[in-house]
């Protein structure tokens, strides 16, 4: 077998590193595998080398055109990481003209995700100028064309059961979660106080830590941590916020300069790096609620925030579902400032209650979120999809 993953973006974002993983777990298990993304792209080095080999979009259609050869040959499948629409148009043509299976993987409710881009519904698409609709990010799904590339698919991947409902009932399908690497599970409980003077962060301080990008669809939900960091201080807390991650959109800047003395912005770090300012933290925190944009992701951040030994505060949604409040995690059900405030500060109040739920929650981590075992499920799913077990 030889799986051709086809990412919408580069490596670098929490799709390349998922597929990072899966290639590199799949590769053990014997398969081959290659990494495509649109244009040239280091492959991540989160954790290790990949073991797969990698290509651009431009590669692949060459590769179809004049050595077509090598896409025929039997157990040769391509995986659309996501359903947007420059994977799309770079696999139909290849996966037609060649009678090539391919399978797409979802990863968030893209319809949502292109209302938040665009700022109109999905169903009011054809009511775009033609201009518009050509300078729309091809990083984006096409309103008209994606479902029914998900339709023709041989099988698609879920990262959550809540994306089952843009799957047709004919369609064979997965569920699987993501993971991280082991170096998560062996950091220790206490707080790297190294790390911490190295940002000259005060030793008596409490660290929050949030690791993710700001955009259109999340913008709300993190300027609501921003503000209550500045809630937290009010009343007294010395509580500092260490945010790694790029800013496609803006958070207000009253809050920005309310938030700013207890803000550190580190900025895209590289993924490698992300260890270290876990370690440094109290606390790690998945801001938002269940909504339409959260009930359908499964945010990359979490496993290595479960992973870490630090008390989690994520959504009451997507892996939240399968999480107990008060034991391995504290839940948020409306993702207000104040029940983040009040999250946050019942942690603070009791130590106790803090190393309890990070241990709980590494023990979940450790059973349930493995990279092998997933890679393993994805093996078993295309050889009874495509009938080559």
């Amino acid at each position: 077998m030889h799986i051709y993953f086809v990412n919408y973006s580069r490596f670098e974002g929490s799709s390349g590193i998922h597929i990072h993983f899966l290639a590199n777990e799949l590769e053990r298990l014997g398969v081959r595998c290659t990494a495509c993304v649109p244009c040239n792209s280091r492959a991540n080095s989160y954790c290790e080398g990949p073991l797969y080999s990698t290509i651009t979009f431009g590669t692949l259609r060459r590769r179809a055109m004049f050595r077509p050869e090598d896409l025929l040959k039997r157990g040769v499948l391509i995986h659309a990481w996501t359903p947007r629409e420059n994977v799309r148009k770079c696999i139909t043509g290849i996966s037609k003209r060649l009678s090539i299976p391919y399978f797409v993987h979802l990863e968030d409710n893209e319809e949502h995700i292109f209302e938040a881009h665009v700022g109109m519904p999905v169903d009011q698409y054809d009511r775009l100028s033609w201009l518009r609709k050509v300078r729309l990010s091809q990083a984006l799904i096409h309103p008209a064309r994606y479902r029914e590339f998900i339709a023709k698919a041989a099988g698609v991947t879920c990262i959550v059961d809540a994306l089952q409902e843009f799957v047709p009932d004919r369609v064979p399908s997965l569920t699987f979660w993501p993971a991280c690497e082991s170096a998560f599970f062996k950091l220790p409980y206490a707080t790297d106080q190294e790390v911490r003077r190295s940002l000259t962060i005060p030793e008596s301080s409490y660290v929050v830590t949030y690791t993710g990008n700001v955009h259109a669809a999340n913008r709300n939900e993190v300027q609501t941590l921003y503000a209550s960091i500045v809630e937290l201080n009010r009343r007294g807390h010395d509580v500092r916020l260490l945010r790694c991650g790029t800013n496609h959109a803006s958070i207000e800047d009253c809050v920005m300069r309310k938030a700013g003395p207890y803000v550190i912005e580190l900025g895209n770090r590289p993924s490698g790096e992300l260890i270290k300012y876990i370690a440094a933290a109290n606390i790690l925190v998945q801001p938002g609620k269940p909504d339409p944009f959260n009930n359908y992701r499964f945010p990359s951040k979490l496993p290595m925030y479960l992973a870490s030994g630090r008390p989690t505060i994520l959504p009451a949604t997507n892996i939240g579902h399968h999480l107990s409040d008060g034991e391995n995690c504290l839940l948020l059900h409306t993702g207000s400032t104040e029940e983040l405030v009040q999250s946050i500060e019942t942690l603070i109040n009791n130590p106790s209650m803090q190393t309890a739920i990070g241990q709980t929650g590494r023990q979940y981590a450790r059973k349930w979120l493995s990279w092998e075992k997933s890679a393993k499920k994805m093996l078993t799913f295309y050889e009874r999809s495509i009938g080559t077990a």
